[in-house]
């Protein structure tokens, strides 16, 4: 059986991991959502930002 310590560091571990997926879906979904908006404003003829269009997630 594990040490309590042992059981600490992949209980932190786990967090670490859990967190940063999290991250990773928070800013796919950010960024899905700025290029869908600049490409509804594209087609509505607006002005867009290329930097959003070009990133394209």
């Amino acid at each position: 059986m594990a040490s309590p310590d042992e059981e600490a560091s992949v209980l932190e571990e786990e967090a670490v991991a859990l967190a940063a997926g999290a991250m990773v879906r928070i800013i796919a979904r950010d960024c899905r959502t700025r290029y869908q908006r600049e490409e509804k404003n594209k087609e509505k003829g607006f002005r867009v930002q290329s930097w959003a269009l070009q990133r394209g997630c």
